[in-house]
């Protein structure tokens, strides 16, 4: 889903059987709570969520159509808007086919792809002709925020 997080609806079912009947949970992602017609692909389980790279498990929900819980966009993975072309020490990162910045590293790369990943999720969502320097203390700030959101 192309989404910052996403619900997840746990449906429970029980097997059929009189005395082996075990419960098991059935995972429905949805757009969000408003979304009622959820049911229209494959369920999850939990193996799979597990799985999932780019994601985590974040707050329980519910409402008056059960439970479930949001799977929230991590660092791990660049935000869905923004792709980001790299050649030796240059970054660019394309917007709807636009350059919307362009990151530099004089000499050896100092920056990862966790660090870029960062970079995207504070890209806005459309490229404009407003040209910004950022100043080392900005950048020193979006380390610092990826420093405590990997904690």
């Amino acid at each position: 889903m192309n989404a910052p997080r996403i619900l997840v609806r746990v449906e429970e079912r029980v097997t059929d059987g009189i005395w082996t009947a075990q419960g098991y949970d059935l995972l429905w992602p949805a757009s969000g709570p408003e979304d009622r017609d959820y049911r229209t692909g494959e369920p999850w389980d939990y193996e799979q969520i597990y799985q999932l790279t780019g994601w985590k498990v974040g707050r329980q929900f519910w409402d008056e159509h059960g439970r479930g819980f949001w799977l929230e966009r991590t660092l791990a993975v660049r935000a869905l808007h923004v792709e980001i072309r790299t050649r030796r020490n240059r970054h660019a990162v394309i917007v709807g086919g636009t350059r919307a910045a362009l990151v530099v590293c004089s000499g050896k790369c100092r920056y990862d792809e966790r660090f870029l990943n960062l970079i995207s999720h504070h890209t806005p969502g459309s490229a404009d002709e407003e040209r910004v320097t950022p100043t080392d203390r900005d950048l020193a700030g979006a380390r610092a925020e990826a420093t405590t959101r990997s904690a």
